[in-house]
C-alpha cells in the first residue's frame, strides 16, 4: 500500500515542472489514464504480489498525473473562481470514490475479488480515448527552462507553504482514520461486514455534500481561511471521540461529522495552491502540493501503525486531533 503514496511523492514535483517547461498538459492526462488501465489490467490478470506491487506503483503514477488534471482544469476559470471549480472537480472525484466503494462490495460477492478490477480496465480504457477528446488551453510555446531560483521563489509562496502543511495534517487524519483505523475500532464495537459500508457511506456522503459546498457557499460566506478553520476544528474534536465511542450509532455519528468538515478543507487548500501562481508555474506549485501531501498519506498511516505496535489503536486514532487542531 505504502507503494502507492511514495510513488507520488517522487513523481509528483518533477511531472509538474516538466509540464510547466512543455506548457502542455493534455499528453500527461493521456499517460496518467494509461497508467491506470495498465494497473488496474494487472491486478486483475494476477495474484502475484511481486505484480501487484508494480500494479500499485503504476496506480501511484496515475494518481501523480492530478497535478496535470488539476491545474488544465483551473486554466479554464479565472482566479477568482477557481476555489469554485476545485470545489466542482473534488466533488466530481469524491462522488467517483463513493460509486467506486458502493459497487465494489456487491462486484466481488457476486463475481469475486478480481472482478472490481476488470471493470477499472474498462472504465479507464474509456476514459483513455476521451482524454484525446480534451481541449488545451492555448500558452505561449517558447520554452524557457525552469532556472533553481524560480522554482524556489514558487515553493517559497506563502499561502503555498501553509496549505501544504494543513494538507499533510488533514490527509494524515484522513488515512489514520477513514482509511485505515476507523473500521478497525468498528470491528472492535462488533460491527458486521454490513456495518463497514454503512460506516464508509457515512463518511462519504456528507464528505461529497461538503466538497460542493466548500468554494460555492462557505468560502464566499465565512472567508478561505475561517472555513479552513472550522473544518480542522471540527475534525479534530470528532476524530479525538473515535476510541470512546460504544456503539456503531455513535461511531457513524463521528464520522459523520468527520467527513463533512474534511470535505469542506480539501477542495479549499487545492484552490489555494494556485490562486496566486502566475499561470506558467502553476503546475509547479501543484506538484509540489500535491507530492507535500503524499507525506501525509504515508508517513500518517507509518506513524499510527507503529503507535498501534507500542500501545493500541485507540492511542492511533487519538493521536491526529492534536495534529489537526
Amino acid at each position: 500500500m505504502g507503494s502507492y503514496g511514495v510513488t507520488q511523492l517522487f513523481l509528483r514535483l518533477p511531472l509538474g515542472i516538466f509540464s510547466d517547461y512543455m506548457k502542455l498538459r493534455k499528453p500527461f492526462i493521456i499517460f496518467g489514464m494509461l497508467a491506470s488501465l495498465l494497473s488496474c489490467l494487472g491486478l486483475a490478470l494476477t495474484d502475484n504480489l511481486g505484480w501487484a506491487l508494480v500494479s500499485r506503483i503504476l496506480a501511484g503514477v496515475s494518481a501523480s498525473s492530478w497535478v496535470a488534471f488539476t491545474v488544465l482544469y483551473s486554466s479554464y476559470f479565472i482566479s477568482q473562481d477557481v476555489a469554485k471549480a476545485m470545489s466542482t472537480i473534488q466533488f466530481i472525484t469524491v462522488m467517483a470514490q463513493l460509486m467506486g466503494m458502493g459497487v465494489s462490495g456487491y462486484l466481488v460477492s457476486k463475481w469475486g475479488w478480481h472482478t472490481p478490477f476488470w471493470i477499472g480496465v474498462i472504465v479507464a480504457f474509456i476514459g483513455f480515448l476521451l482524454s484525446f477528446l480534451i481541449r488545451e488551453i492555448n500558452q505561449k510555446t517558447s520554452r524557457i527552462p525552469i532556472k533553481s531560483k524560480d522554482l524556489i521563489m514558487v515553493m517559497k509562496e506563502p499561502t503555498l507553504l501553509k496549505v501544504s502543511l494543513l494538507s499533510i495534517i488533514g490527509h494524515s487524519t484522513l488515512f489514520i482514520t477513514m482509511y485505515g483505523f476507523t473500521p478497525l475500532q468498528a470491528l472492535k464495537i462488533g460491527a458486521s461486514e454490513e456495518d463497514i459500508s454503512l460506516l464508509v457511506f457515512s463518511f462519504m456522503i456528507p464528505h461529497v455534500v461538503a466538497t460542493l459546498m466548500a468554494g460555492r457557499f462557505f468560502a464566499i460566506r465565512f472567508g478561505q481561511w475561517a472555513t479552513l478553520a472550522m473544518g480542522f476544528f471540527g475534525s479534530s474534536v470528532f476524530t479525538f471521540l473515535i476510541p470512546f465511542t460504544h456503539t456503531m450509532l455513535e461511531l457513524c455519528m463521528t464520522q459523520i461529522v468527520n467527513g463533512f468538515a474534511q470535505g469542506i478543507c480539501f477542495p479549499l487548500l487545492l484552490g489555494m495552491t494556485v490562486q496566486d501562481i502566475k499561470n506558467e508555474k502553476r503546475a509547479t506549485a501543484m506538484g509540489f502540493y500535491q507530492a507535500v501531501y503524499s507525506l501525509g498519506i504515508f508517513l500518517g498511516p507509518f506513524f499510527a501503525g507503529y503507535l498501534t505496535t507500542i500501545t493500541s489503536c485507540q492511542m492511533a486514532l487519538s493521536s491526529p486531533p492534536y495534529l489537526v487542531y
